[in-house]
C-alpha cells in the first residue's frame, strides 16, 4: 500500500476515511463497510447491498474491460468473447444479485 495514501487515511476525518477506504477494492458489501467503522460517504454509491468504488476506480474498470475484451478479440477474432463470470472475477466485481 501507498504510504501517502496511508498516511492520509490517518489524518482524515471519519467521511474522508470512508473515501479513501472505499478506494481499497472495487465494491465492499454494505455490512463489511459498516463492520469496519465506516460511515458511507456522500460520493459513494450503494447498490443492492454493496458500496461501489469511487467514480475514478470505476473507470479503472472499465478501461480494463474494454482492454480485456478487445485483447480476447484479437488473439481469438472467431471466438463470441469472454464470459461475463471471467471478467467480473477479473475485475473483482460483485456477482449479480439473484
Amino acid at each position: 500500500m501507498d504510504l501517502a495514501v496511508l498516511e492520509a487515511k490517518y489524518r482524515s476525518t471519519e467521511q474522508e476515511r470512508s473515501l479513501l477506504t472505499a478506494a481499497d477494492r472495487t465494491f465492499w458489501t454494505l455490512q463489511d463497510f459498516e463492520r469496519q467503522g465506516l460511515a458511507v460517504h456522500p460520493d459513494l454509491a450503494v447498490l443492492s447491498g454493496y458500496v461501489l468504488a469511487p467514480p475514478g476506480q470505476l473507470q479503472k474498470v472499465q478501461d480494463y474491460l474494454e482492454r480485456a475484451v478487445g485483447d480476447y478479440h484479437a488473439k481469438q477474432p472467431l471466438a463470441p468473447g469472454p464470459s461475463k463470470e471471467t471478467l467480473r472475477a477479473a475485475c473483482g466485481l460483485p456477482p449479480p444479485p439473484l
